[in-house]
């Protein structure tokens, strides 16, 4: 009895080691919004021109306010905090403010 409780306690153990996946890593991007559409933000970063995938849900703030993706605006100063997926980067929070 002991021993089947025990294998498969052990058999749980490495079903969780095989299919756990550590978190992703954010990275934070500043500039100013260069396009907005459909689902991807591009943005003017120092020295880059960066594009985003903006998905349902992703937190979005302009001037501190919950906003939506069709508010934000070319010009617009924003901090995109994204995780890198491949190639792209998956935009998790946009906080968005008027440029000067």
């Amino acid at each position: 009895m002991f021993a089947r409780w025990f294998a498969a306690l052990l058999m749980g153990l490495a079903t969780m080691l095989v299919t756990a996946r550590p978190a992703a890593a954010l990275d934070v991007f500043e500039g100013q919004i260069v396009s907005v559409e459909k689902s991807q933000l591009t943005i003017q970063a120092p020295g880059e021109k960066r594009t985003f995938y903006v998905g349902l849900d992703a937190m979005i703030t302009f001037n501190g306010q919950e906003a939506k993706l069709d508010d934000l605006k070319p010009r617009h100063l924003v901090s995109v905090t994204a995780e890198r997926n491949g190639a792209q980067f998956i935009a998790k929070i946009i906080n968005a403010k008027l440029g000067k």
